[in-house]
């Protein structure tokens, strides 16, 4: 069956409408986007399976359960991040260490085979325009990031060497769009040729996060890999939420519910 397909046959949730064209009094006393996970349906047994690497809090793991996906586990060298997002999305399995080690552990990926994506954003911290970019190139350090030793620049690579132990349908990556600029994008066609080694044809999408339900003006850039044997057309690049949520639209009833400051909103957020 072919992914969209699966996917398209789940219970999923719908970012609420923005607000912004009704007057302040009509606005509902409790924000629609006062919603938490537990309020979800479970996934259908024939949900698409995700495999949560690079994990963090669990920012992307709680956009795979808005789209009725099952999440299997995730991985992350951070004990101080995993605790969080075990608190938070309560995966059947989780790991406090690499994808390195994930890859080259026999029980753990035959734990895993036959995951439908495999999710990851592996740190973009020397990617980033406001970071040391090519300064910190091959260089391994301790980073905040789980406080080990790491080349963050190798771990896109290392992410892929999970892609071949696992050979998932689809492989899901995000970073920041300081990868499309200047040297960086080598690592740019250096990732894409890779995967298509393994077998995988890849998207490269540039996304907002503003137009798809979320209220900051967040740019990052996806790569979405498909299993060439399998067949699957090209993932459509989906079509922005109008009009975009606010600000207001999602925390108003917060600042509204009474606090031991005086907050208001501005026109702008408005």
């Amino acid at each position: 069956m072919m992914l969209m397909m699966m996917m398209s046959d789940q219970e999923v949730w719908a970012p609420p409408p923005s607000l912004a064209h009704l007057p302040r009094q009509e606005w509902p006393e409790v924000s629609p986007y006062a919603w938490n996970l537990r309020d979800l349906p479970p996934p259908a047994p024939d949900a698409p399976t995700v495999l949560s690497t690079f994990s963090c809090g669990g920012g992307s793991s709680m956009g795979y359960k808005l789209a009725g996906c099952r999440m299997l586990g995730a991985v992350d060298t951070d004990p101080r991040m995993m605790a969080l997002y075990v608190d938070n999305l309560h995966p059947p399995v989780h790991l406090i260490g690499s994808v390195t080690e994930v890859a080259e552990s026999p029980a753990l990926i035959k734990s895993w085979a036959g995951v439908d994506i495999l999710d990851g954003s592996p740190p973009c911290t020397t990617f980033s325009v406001a970071g040391p970019r090519e300064k910190a190139w091959g260089k391994a350090r301790k980073y905040a990031e789980g406080s080990v030793e790491q080349v963050l620049d190798r771990l896109f690579f290392d992410y892929l060497d999970l892609v071949e132990a696992l050979h998932p349908k689809v492989f899901i990556a995000e970073n920041v769009p300081g990868m499309l600029v200047g040297r960086a994008r080598g690592y740019v066609k250096a990732i894409i040729t890779k995967a298509r080694a393994l077998g995988y044809d890849v998207q490269l999408w540039d996304l907002w996060a503003s137009d798809y339900g979320s209220p900051q003006a967040r740019r990052r850039i996806f790569f979405v890999g498909r299993r060439r044997d399998l067949g699957l057309d090209p993932f459509p690049l989906p079509a922005p939420i109008l009009p975009r949520v606010t600000v207001a639209d999602a925390v108003y009833d917060l600042i509204d519910s009474g606090t031991d400051q005086d907050f208001t909103l501005s026109d702008r957020m408005r």
